[in-house]
């Protein structure tokens, strides 16, 4: 509820432009179960507020262990609430962005096909980790291009032994358009607007 306060007023003193997105929320290596709990219902609260203000929800999914289990929890609690979502009245299209994503090629169908079902959109944030040998190669072949976005982390999530930056953010987008066997000039064109659609639309 705090939050919920504090980003509508920033909303009325700065504009809408004030806030564009909701989050990063989701599951992240939790500790205990109450930690889980915990973690579970802070992403539910940022999910309802990111629908009332129809905003992008940015979500991250991380484990030391599990990878996999951690991501079917994510799309479980994802697709409860976009279920409860579609009882009210005021649904409206929700946006995603799943934030260092990893997802697996059959992990990334079952997300894509899950999202299709409600009108939702998916996008996928591909940092620096990407120009790391053999790191991602399997998502970003299998994702679409539409579906990318380019992201830095700074300073964290780059080409290993190396801090990220937004500079690199090109490099990321070279590696794409070499993976997916398409233009620099398309690749950057394509993900700067899945960008712009992703936070402004």
């Amino acid at each position: 509820e705090q939050l919920k306060i504090k980003v509508k007023k920033a909303i009325q003193e700065h504009g809408q432009e004030a806030v564009l997105a909701i989050g990063e929320t989701g599951l992240d290596r939790p500790r205990s179960l109450a930690d889980l709990e915990s973690q579970v219902r802070l992403m539910r609260a940022h999910l309802l507020l990111a629908e009332e203000l129809r905003r992008t929800t940015v979500l991250h999914c991380r484990a030391n262990d599990g990878a996999e289990e951690k991501e079917s929890d994510l799309l479980a609690i994802l697709l409860f609430e976009l279920e409860e979502s579609m009882k009210r009245s005021h649904y409206h299209p929700r946006v995603f962005y799943l934030h260092c994503c990893e997802l697996s090629s059959m992990k990334l169908a079952i997300f894509r096909s899950k999202m299709k079902m409600y009108g939702a959109k998916m996008f996928l944030g591909i940092n620096g980790k990407v120009l790391s040998a053999g790191r991602m190669d399997d998502l970003v072949r299998t994702a679409r291009i539409e579906e990318l976005v380019a992201e830095s982390d700074a300073p964290y999530l780059g080409q290993r032994n190396q801090a990220a930056s937004p500079l690199k953010t090109m490099a990321v987008m070279v590696k794409v358009a070499a993976a997916k066997r398409i233009s620099l000039g398309r690749t950057a064109h394509v993900m700067t607007a899945n960008a712009a659609e992703m936070w402004f639309s």
